[in-house]
């Protein structure tokens, strides 16, 4: 599924907020479909600061806008800030992290506590 009318990125704009954008775009009827198209899975969520499928959301975005999964998470979230403050290892495995579909809490490796991290 390619997610068509996904919106260029705004200098300093996070994924959740381009997201968002593509979000009012469309106009999805229920989040479960958004979910399921943008995530892989209705029982993913969204997360502001530090994502995840990254991979999988960048392998869905049109090919003519250039964005890699790599670009995305350096670019375009938190990343690099909290990366900045961790060490070499722990910021290897957040990245990854960001990179996977598979469940797990970014936000304990960073170092939050559950109700710290914001998602919908």
């Amino acid at each position: 599924m390619i997610l068509d009318g996904f919106p260029t990125f705004f200098e300093d704009e996070i994924l959740y907020s381009a997201l968002a954008r593509f979000y009012d775009r469309v106009g999805y009827m229920s989040m479960a479909d958004v979910r399921r198209e943008i995530l892989g899975g209705s029982g993913r969520y969204f997360t502001i600061a530090l994502p995840r499928s990254v991979r999988f959301i960048a392998s869905q975005i049109p090919f003519s806008l250039g964005y890699t999964a790599k670009y995305i998470i350096l670019n375009h979230t938190l990343f690099c800030t909290i990366a900045a403050n961790k060490p070499f290892q722990r910021s290897k495995s957040i990245y990854r992290m960001m990179l996977s579909r598979n469940p797990g809490h970014i936000a304990y490796r960073v170092g939050f506590g559950w109700r710290d991290a914001p998602f919908i």
